[in-house]
């Protein structure tokens, strides 16, 4: 195993991780530092995209590599003075929720602690010293799951060099993105043992015709080791990162408190460690609203002038490598011009300090002109670039890690699976879909086609942005257009409404026998998204059932009990729709803490087919 090649892949040059960013605004939540997570390690979502004969891939689907990071977020956050860093035990709650997350209902969080560190101890990992060509995440672990009874859990796999791609592709080469070696982890040691030593040197096999059949397996189980060991250097190479870019702040300070006057007080303070959290976007940088309350800080305040600072903010963007630079804020419930709730959650108390971020008004709704004018940014997490444009759009990289889990969950794998079988793939529904934080998840999962509402004309068009960034086609409905032709087509698998979700019900049933079966929905709204829930029962395919995925605020103490009401009201709803069986709450996730005592949770409810046919 080369450990030169692995670390070439995991260098990463400046440009890839200018679009390798993340900051949160949440209503009435202030922003907090994170640990910013690998963008380099390709892993690949439990989902299968391909036929399990004739394995010829769809473009669209082409680039299959998943950054799996669940406790991590992705962004470059720094603590001037401190690091940050996801906790031990975060990674293995993550791994247990992910291996069986049912039974983490049922157990506290110490046992699952115990559960998943036995868990850990009982996996194997294989080594595949050669990838065959173009073979993708999805389909290797489809060769493998017959040698694995209980289960394979993570695939990492290295892409091939950036130029010898290009060098491919410019001399009419296949454009498919291909690997070089990887590791797989088995849930049972023993059976990875038995794989490798059965299947090394021999044919991969399968029908003739498959376009994989007569390469050679070319693997080894590693004795003793364990996923973790994958990711320590990983661990250790942010955390050098992190170092270098404080260094840098503390350089720019320094080189600014040059140009200032002798005050005594001045230059105790600017002696003394002036820490503050910030977050890197590429070429924007933003602070947190608590960046100058500091004592230090307010000393210098009070000395010097605007002109001062606006210095400070050159030295800064000089030494860090940006171009922009705001201060970030909660966004505000309730509209400070209008009184009126947020509903678009636009971040009005967005404030730039440094560089040209666009008009500050626009024409309700806002032209392309105006669209084109404005400052956007591009983020990637979890392998899936997003765009938004940070002075009208809000982001949230606190929901990486659920975008993570959605890329991984066994139900959606379940979906894509049952649609591969019987030909009609499977559609998901994002009520709540800004920028396309889940509804991006599901597409690179394999659902074949995702439909999304939102309200935010700003949000729809970071959608539109992220969704040509991916290289996935789309097409989008206009509020009040009743001409849905276009949604149809095989070929769009993104259709986006710039609409109240209140009219989803109604538009899906007017393309139910034209569009994949509904089989999963995300009502994605804090505090609560209860006003969608009707709708999601409404779309979601009543023949199959499905999945939804519900996001609430719950005070910690009554996640358990809360959880249990949204399934009892999920299964009156049921009800009131037909005959139905026992409506099922598969899982709940504690996102994030969104405020002391608050929990934000996602809670998987199953609802099975509730209508004869």
């Amino acid at each position: 195993m080369s450990i030169r090649k692995r670390n070439e892949f995991l260098e990463g040059d400046e440009s890839d991780e200018d679009l390798n960013n993340g900051y949160e605004y949440d209503v009435g939540e202030e922003s907090k530092p994170g640990l910013r997570s690998s963008k380099r390690r390709k892993v690949e979502p439990a989902s299968d995209d391909e036929s399990l004969d004739g394995i010829v891939d769809n473009e669209d689907n082409a680039d299959t590599g998943i950054a799996e990071d669940f406790a991590q977020l992705e962004g470059q956050i720094v603590q001037q003075g401190k690091d940050h860093g996801g906790s031990e035990e975060e990674e293995v709650l993550a791994d247990a929720a992910l291996r069986n997350p049912k039974s983490s209902l049922k157990t506290s969080a110490p046992k699952r602690v115990a559960a998943a560190q036995k868990a850990a101890q009982r996996s194997g990992v294989v080594y595949i010293s050669r990838v065959p060509p173009f073979m993708k995440p999805q389909t290797l672990r489809h060769f493998l799951a017959p040698h694995a009874s209980k289960g394979i859990g993570r695939v990492f796999l290295t892409p091939e060099d950036h130029a010898a791609h290009t060098r491919r592709v410019k001399s009419g080469g296949n454009k498919k993105k291909s690997f070089t070696d990887g590791w797989v982890e088995f849930v049972s040691k023993r059976e990875a043992k038995i794989a490798a030593e059965t299947l090394n040197g021999n044919i991969i096999g399968g029908k003739k015709g498959n376009f994989y059949h007569d390469d050679l397996w070319n693997m080894k189980y590693l004795k003793g080791f364990k996923w973790s060991h994958l990711t320590e250097q990983i661990a250790n190479e942010n955390a050098e990162r992190a170092a270098r870019m404080r260094e840098e702040m503390d350089r720019a300070i320094a080189a600014w408190s040059k140009g200032l006057n002798s005050d005594q007080a001045l230059h105790a303070a600017l002696n003394g460690n002036l820490k503050f959290a910030y977050t890197r976007y590429g070429c924007m940088l933003l602070l947190s609203q608590n960046t100058f309350d500091s004592p230090d800080w307010q000393i210098i305040r009070n000395i010097c002038s605007q002109s001062n600072f606006d210095k400070l903010y050159e030295h800064i963007a000089r030494h860090i490598k940006v171009t922009h630079i705001a201060i970030n804020k909660p966004i505000p419930a309730i509209n400070t011009n209008d009184h009126e709730e947020n509903v678009l959650r636009a971040p009005s108390n967005f404030t730039p300090v440094y560089g040209d971020f666009g008009p500050s008004s626009c024409s309700s709704p806002p032209n392309q002109h105006e669209f084109d004018a404005a400052f956007w940014v591009t983020a990637k997490q979890n392998n899936v670039f997003q765009t938004w444009a940070p002075r009208w759009t809000m982001f949230s990289r606190g929901n990486i890690s659920e975008k993570a889990r959605l890329l991984t969950l066994p139900s959606v794998q379940e979906a894509v699976e049952q649609g591969m079988a019987d030909g009609r793939g499977c559609a998901a529904v994002d009520l709540y879909a800004g920028i396309g934080y889940f509804a991006f998840s599901y597409l690179k999962a394999g659902v074949d086609k995702v439909l999304c509402w939102d309200l935010n004309p700003w949000s729809i068009e970071g959608l539109k942005r992220g969704a040509l960034t991916n290289k996935w086609s789309f097409v989008a409905n206009e509020a009040n257009n009743d001409d849905l032709d276009a949604v149809e087509e095989n070929q769009r698998r993104l259709c986006i409404f710039n609409e109240s979700n209140e009219l989803a019900a109604e538009r899906i049933g007017q393309l139910r026998d034209r569009l994949p079966p509904v089989r999963h929905v995300n009502c994605g709204l804090l505090p609560t998204s209860r006003a969608s829930w009707q709708v999601a029962v409404k779309v979601m395919d009543p023949h199959l059932g499905g999945w939804v995925h519900v996001h609430e605020n719950f005070a910690v103490q009554e996640i358990e009990q809360k959880s249990q009401e949204v399934r009892s009201a999920f299964q009156h709803m049921v009800n009131g729709d037909g005959e139905c069986g026992l409506v099922n709450l598969d899982y709940v996730h504690r996102l994030k803490s969104y405020a002391p005592g608050v929990m934000h949770c996602v809670i998987d409810i199953h609802i099975p087919p509730h209508k004869s046919g």
